[in-house]
């Protein structure tokens, strides 16, 4: 398998087309833990792809629940934007094994991820956390240190 990706769709700079949105809530908790570099590796489109639109199955990992495996019809606001269709998962995300944010009442938190795009395939990857936090890692740092250009 080819070890090369390029970065997914309506790129950004930075880290790419994950946007990380404060303050929106989880449909449900996740039991697991997914490490965040091992997230964004799986949210890449593998070079070999061309032209193709990418796979609805990106972001499949054993950790990672997502609530169907097909893409559902949107909501109307994702739909506006040119996104009619999407998918979305419940995961606790890590760096370096310690959980990215915690809750007020002390528990950990919770991300939502949402690949949105077409029928053909997602065109976005968006995550959001499920409770402010006073602090936050820096989603930066564990891709550089995972040898990612960013």
């Amino acid at each position: 398998m080819n070890d090369e990706f390029k970065v997914p769709l309506r790129v950004a700079t930075g880290i790419a087309s994950l946007l990380l949105t404060m303050g929106v809530a989880c449909a449900r908790d996740a039991d697991k833990q997914v490490e965040f570099v091992d997230l964004f590796r799986s949210l890449l489109v593998p070079l070999d792809n061309g032209t193709r639109p990418p796979p609805w199955s990106l972001g499949s990992q054993a950790d990672v629940r997502w609530e169907s495996a097909l893409p559902t019809p949107s909501y109307p606001a994702l739909a506006k934007e040119g996104l009619p269709y999407a998918k979305s998962a419940a995961a606790r995300i890590v760096v370096d094994g310690k959980v990215s944010h915690e809750r007020a009442d002390g528990t950990p938190g919770q991300w939502r991820i949402l690949l949105a795009g077409n029928k053909a395939g997602p065109l976005e990857a968006r995550l959001s956390m499920d409770a402010i936090a006073d602090s936050i890692f820096d989603p930066q740092e564990p891709l550089r240190r995972a040898n990612y250009m960013v």
